[in-house]
Parts: C-alpha cells; structure tokens; sequence
C-alpha cells in the first residue's frame, strides 16, 4: 500500500513537472506571437 502511494506521488510529480515545462514553453510562444503582431 505504501509502495503504491510513493508510486503515485512520483507520477503526481512527473506530470506536474511535464505539465510545467509544457506551459512555460507555451507560454513563451505565446509571447512570441504577440510581440510579433
């Protein structure tokens, strides 16, 4: 049972991080493309 709640905290993680990085990147394009209008 403890072995399982580590295993899905580590996934929690990984797809925060992943969600992370994937809105930063967005981020910046949108960026982009606002400042090149």
């Amino acid at each position: 049972m403890h072995q399982l709640l580590k295993q899905n905290l580590s996934l929690m993680l990984q797809l925060y991080l992943l969600t992370a990085i994937v809105m930063k990147r967005n981020l910046s394009l949108t960026l982009l493309f606002f400042l090149a209008q």
